[in-house]
């Protein structure tokens, strides 16, 4: 596993067919760590892994992600102008990476993004903050 003291990646490029399997299991640790408790749990158990392994593949035109040497840094979903995932994993949160992949997409369309979150506290609303 990276450690938080490495240097952050510098590359930004779409998902792959061979990313799936790692943006699946960072988008559900993320989505159940986020959820879970708060939305019905017949939701939390829909949003199982095989639901986003699919969901991913699927998707894999509108998924940016940072790679590093043990999988995704992060990854963004983004169809149009809205954002609709965003997730960093835990080694590499505040080191930059969903800074970087939000000014990505931010340059890639003139008109700005639309970022909509579930109600969130602490360093996540506070990240997300920086965006309005």
């Amino acid at each position: 596993m990276t450690t938080a003291s490495a240097a952050p990646p510098r590359l930004l490029r779409p998902a792959t067919a061979d990313d799936v399997e790692a943006i699946a299991r960072l988008w559900h640790a993320g989505w159940q760590e986020v959820h879970r408790g708060h939305v019905p749990e017949a939701l939390a158990r829909e949003r199982g892994l095989a639901d986003l392994r699919r969901r991913v593949a699927e998707d894999l035109g509108a998924i940016h992600v940072v790679p590093s040497e043990d999988g995704p840094a992060g990854f963004v979903t983004v169809h149009g102008d809205e954002v609709e995932q965003l997730y960093v994993a835990p080694d590499w949160i505040g080191q930059g990476v969903g800074s970087r992949l939000v000014a990505l997409e931010k340059e890639r369309r003139q008109g700005g993004l639309d970022l909509y979150c579930f109600q969130v506290k602490g360093r996540t609303r506070a990240f997300y903050e920086d965006f309005l």
